[in-house]
Formats: C-alpha cells, structure tokens, sequence
C-alpha cells in the first residue's frame, strides 16, 4: 500500500515538473497540483470501472502514438553504440537492476484489485501478457535510447525518451514535444488513478474507513508534497527513496506475505 501512495505521488510529481520545464516555465506547482488532484478525484470516486475504463482508453490512444514516434529516432541510431555487449559484471548488473526498480514496479496493484476480476484464476495468462508487454516495450525503449544518445548525452539528459519528441518533423506542427507533453500527461494520469485507489482501498481494508475520506487526505498530502518540492535534485531524491522501498516491497515483503499465507493455510484444522 505504502508503495502504491508513494509511486502514485512521484508520478504525479514528475509529470507537473515535465510541464513546468517543457512549456510553461512560469506554471506555479500549486495550479497543476490542483488540476491532476481534481481529475484524480472525479476518476476514482467514480468506483473500480471508472479506473479501468481511463486506463484502457489511455493504452489504446497512447500506446500505438509512442511506439510510433520511435520511427524518428531510429532514423539516426548508431549500431556501435551497443558495443561491446556484456562487458560488465554481475555486481554492476544488479546494481543497474536495483535502480530500475522503481520502473518496474506497479503489477503489486493486482492484490488489491485481484478480487473484482470475473474468473480471476482463467484471467491469469492476460496479467503475463501485460507483464511480458511492458518488460518489452522498456527493452525496446533502453535499446532505442543507447542506440540513439551517446554516453555522455544520456548522462546529461533529464528525460532522454522524452528528448525524441523533439526530433519529430511534421509539415503541420512545428513543436510536437508541446502535444507530447499533454499525451504523456494523459498517460500519467491512469497510472496516478490507479495507484491512488489501490492505496485507499487498502486503507478501507486496514483502517475500515470510508474510501471516499481516505481519498480526500491522500490527494491533499500529495498535492502539498508536490508544491514543496522545487527542483529537480529533490524530485530525484524522492525516487530513490520511493525505489529503495519498492525493492523491499517487491523482493521482501511480498514473497513473506505468499509463504506466511502457505503456512497458514497448512495450519489451519480441517473441518
């Protein structure tokens, strides 16, 4: 639950900051903050359906539009920047592993949304279907990305997926990062959605308080937390701390919970 609030409350904060850098330099924090916390709202109040329903119109609409724009950047890629391959060590690939974390996270939501799932257990092959989508679409994104940047460009960049944007060329639109950054933002706002309503179910199911009053402090908190942070060094901060205990969540925390509940289970007279 922890890392739902806390991955919801990054995303949301970082997708402010890509619009006060991208195209409105002089956009308070505390304006956006009020917006995505109102949309936020409107969408979860709304039940479970709502929810799936924003995140399935966002796939459909964004999803084919970013893969699309690949087409940009591979036009100019250099195969010898992959090169040469699999010169690191084990060490240095756990530790890349480890701060890709964050990234990976979200699939700790099917707990909490596992039991609004009509024949849950016939559903399974379309959560591996998901999984194996996302893992390939960061695959083909890093490869891209390495294949496009040099080393000292992806060191320098802030958001380098973001970056290909702004190579696109169209004879209609002459600045297509502006419409990239209101697509991402959509993007976003699923994800927030969803991570939100885990986190107060969750406290529903922990605290048995209404949802629609945990729903209300969770926004607060994450629309103060967002105007409080001012730069990016302290955006980056909040990831690392939101993926140093998502990497516990997810390597610790959750393989506890699945032999605690086998033990249990095993304990437990038979009538």
């Amino acid at each position: 639950m922890c890392s739902c609030k806390g991955r919801s409350l990054f995303t949301a904060v970082s997708s402010t900051f890509q619009i006060q850098v991208w195209i409105f330099p002089q956009l308070e924090t505390w304006y956006m903050a009020l917006i995505l916390s109102s949309l936020v709202y409107v969408y979860v109040i709304g039940g479970f359906r709502v929810v799936v329903g924003i995140c399935f119109l966002s796939f459909i609409l964004t999803t084919p539009i970013f893969f699309i724009m690949l087409e940009f950047p591979l036009r100019h890629v250099q195969f010898s920047h992959l090169l040469p391959i699999l010169d690191h060590t084990a060490v240095e690939f756990l530790s890349a592993s480890k701060k890709m974390t964050y990234s990976l996270t979200g699939f700790e939501t099917l707990f909490f949304f596992y039991p609004f799932i009509k024949n849950a257990p016939c559903s399974q092959k379309w959560v591996h279907y998901g999984a194996a989508f996302s893992t390939f679409s960061y695959l083909v994104i890093m490869i891209v990305s390495l294949m496009y940047f040099t080393k000292a460009q992806l060191i320098e960049s802030i958001w380098p997926t973001l970056t290909f944007w702004k190579i696109a060329d169209f004879p209609f639109l002459e600045r297509f990062e502006f419409m990239g950054i209101s697509i991402w933002l959509f993007n976003v706002l699923n994800s927030v959605c969803l991570l939100i309503w885990a986190g107060t179910r969750g406290l529903k199911q922990l605290f048995t308080v209404k949802q629609k009053n945990s729903l209300i402090v969770v926004l607060i908190m994450t629309a103060v937390v967002a105007v409080l942070l001012k730069n990016r060094e302290q955006i980056e901060q909040l990831n690392t701390i939101i993926g140093f205990v998502s990497l516990y969540v997810i390597y610790a925390y959750i393989p506890f919970l699945f032999f605690y509940q086998m033990i249990k289970s095993k304990m437990r007279p038979t009538s």
